[in-house]
């Protein structure tokens, strides 16, 4: 399978390969939360990169712009929220993420989640997995636009982003897409100040490098016998990152279930430690830095290890 610049090859093939073979189910069941949820609001925002064109291999979806349809979830009361931006795997859409992103919201923080214009599954298209090398520039673009809208006076989020503490997270693919927002040359965001990446492969941006000693705190989820992406993957990534880092290893369940709405016993642990890490790091709660090992601790279930300083 060839990228847009014409190379993608050898361990970059067998990963896309895989990833191709992980749809994961239109319908979704929900996660059952315990505790009253705080209320919530969402809304759908739809923004317009026009620097950057839809290159469609088929011609179907092909634009001479790009169009992020974003889902915004956000607390209901007033004051500014860090932000968090969600970006989903291959054949993913934000709406097979909606427990564990009004989870987020619940917890005090504005969650932004696009939909990816050709690995989406709701286009009824194949995906085009080669354009996850233009997802990095669309999740910076869509940073830029909700932060725009917050300082802009009648739009549903005027005042309500606390624009210096951000979050990335990503599944999968979508992964791929956070490492190189947050890690690599090619499309480094420096407003970015947290990372969690789950079951997510690592995949190059042409000669662009890595640089994963950068300090950003880390937090990696991975499922050990995941079929889909190799859980050598995040461990690869643990080793060579800068602390404050995380591994989290779930024992359970395939590369979708424990972070879209699908059932997982490890539902509970995932929105705990999630939640714990981003207060940690977007909120400054520094005790919640050593609460995440045991917030995603679940025995026989997941284990965490982690390295702060």
């Amino acid at each position: 399978m060839r990228s847009r610049d014409g190379v993608v090859a050898g361990v970059v093939g067998v990963a896309l390969t895989f990833l191709a073979l992980a749809p994961t189910p239109a319908g979704a069941a929900h996660h059952h939360v315990s505790r009253s949820p705080a209320p919530v609001r969402h809304v759908t925002l739809s923004f317009v990169d026009r620097s950057r064109p839809t290159v469609d291999p088929s011609g179907t979806r092909s634009a001479p712009t790009r169009t992020l349809v974003t889902q915004v979830y956000l607390p209901s009361g007033r004051g500014r929220y860090p932000l968090v931006v969600m970006a989903h795997g291959n054949a993913g859409n934000p709406g097979k993420l909606s427990q564990l992103l009004t989870a987020w919201a619940q917890a005090g923080y504005v969650v932004a989640a696009p939909t990816f214009p050709l690995t989406n599954d709701l286009s009824g298209q194949p995906t085009v997995i080669p354009d996850y090398l233009n997802q990095p520039a669309d999740v910076t673009f869509v940073i830029s636009r909700v932060l725009a809208q917050s300082r802009r006076r009648g739009t549903s989020l005027f005042h309500h982003v606390d624009d210096r503490h951000i979050g990335l997270a990503g599944h999968s693919l979508g992964g791929a897409t956070v490492y190189g927002v947050g890690f690599n040359s090619c499309c480094l965001d420096r407003r970015v100040d947290a990372v969690i990446a789950m079951d997510a492969v690592k995949l190059p941006f042409g000669d662009d490098t890595f640089d994963f000693g950068r300090g950003t705190p880390l937090l990696l989820i991975h499922i050990k016998g995941d079929p889909v992406v190799s859980f050598s993957f995040s461990q690869d990534v643990y080793d060579a990152a800068a602390p404050p880092k995380y591994l989290m290893t779930l024992t359970q369940g395939i590369h979708f279930e424990p972070y879209e709405n699908t059932p997982s016993p490890h539902d509970q642990a995932v929105m705990a430690a999630t939640t714990t890490f981003w207060n940690a790091y977007l909120k400054g709660r520094v005790a919640d830095r050593h609460r995440v090992i045991r917030a995603g601790t679940q025995p026989g279930l997941s284990s965490v290890v982690a390295q702060l300083h």
